[in-house]
């Protein structure tokens, strides 16, 4: 499919209803001052996760990827927080001015269980029943990677728009679903950035939204265990990638921008199955918690 060209996407749900939609393209290379507010987590040579700005002093980031196992020790990279580095902005453009590429060495890891009444700081055990297990990995798989020495702004280090308060976040992400479950033909494709590692390479993909029992019938078929257990949460939303490619497990934690409003982050991607070469969509857990999140940890 020519990136240069308009294509006819289409994509058939499980529930034999067919979605086409047209679109510029489904995924290409992204400017990096189009999403300032991406960085990606690395230990040493392996990398562990994306992230997405959201204050001066902290970064979200995919709690699953970061308790995943160190390779070839017997350690996990939340075992060894201050040993990361968050990596923000455009390296090349470093030259132009010192702030628009930064480095960061985070000092603490926060998660929480999915009911956000209880914060921790900095586990040891993550996959213990700290805060329990999805089928697909932690239950509550959103984190916040906090560090001394803040960010600061430029064109290319930027914190993700946020809705200005999570009852605002909440009625409008419902209304954004609920509408958009009612016209699934018209629906305007959302965005999200990631990392190629290969070509080292911001690209941008398009996605588009899956109804929540569309969504269960797709993993259900996929995998047998998921037919009663997964996707079920209620801050959890479906999304698929206008391309026969989707969001892999290094692309957890990265930010889904609907212009719908106004380019503000509606959710972060905590669940990537298989690069949805298996037709399988992403998960992404509402910005309504991680906005929770985030005042539970500064609020103490």
């Amino acid at each position: 499919m020519s990136r240069s060209d308009f294509a006819v996407i289409s994509l058939v749900l499980l529930t034999g209803k067919l979605i086409s939609l047209r679109s510029s393209f489904a995924q290409k290379a992204a400017e990096a001052t189009t999403f300032p507010w991406f960085c990606i987590v690395i230990h040493e040579t392996h990398f562990v996760s994306t992230c997405t700005i959201i204050r001066e002093n902290y970064v979200i980031v995919s709690a699953d990827n970061v308790a995943q196992k160190i390779p070839g020790t017997s350690r996990y990279f939340n075992q060894v927080v201050q040993r990361l580095v968050i990596k923000a902005g455009d390296e090349a453009s470093k030259a132009l001015h010192v702030d628009n590429y930064q480095v960061k060495t985070p000092k603490k890891l926060y998660v929480s269980r999915p009911e956000i009444n209880e914060i921790f700081e900095n586990p040891d055990n993550l996959r213990g029943q700290i805060v329990g297990q999805d089928l697909y990995g932690l239950a509550f798989s959103v984190g916040l990677l906090w560090f001394e020495d803040p960010f600061k702004w430029s064109e290319f280090v930027k914190p993700v728009p946020l809705f200005d308060s999570i009852a605002d976040t909440t009625r409008q992400i419902e209304d954004f679903l609920g509408d958009t479950e009612l016209e699934l033909m018209d629906q305007k494709p959302c965005i999200v950035a990631t990392w190629n590692p290969k070509t080292r390479l911001l690209e941008e993909t398009e996605v588009i939204f899956i109804p929540d029992q569309s969504c269960r019938e797709v993993f259900c078929a996929y995998d047998e265990n998921a037919c009663t257990t997964f996707p079920k949460r209620p801050y959890l939303m479906c999304f698929k990638s206008l391309n026969f490619r989707d969001m892999c497990l290094k692309d957890r934690g990265a930010a889904l921008i609907c212009n719908h409003f106004d380019g503000k982050a509606i959710g972060i991607l905590t669940t990537a199955v298989s690069c949805g070469f298996k037709n399988v969509p992403g998960v992404y857990t509402s910005g309504k918690i991680v906005q929770q999140l985030l005042n539970k940890v500064i609020g103490g």
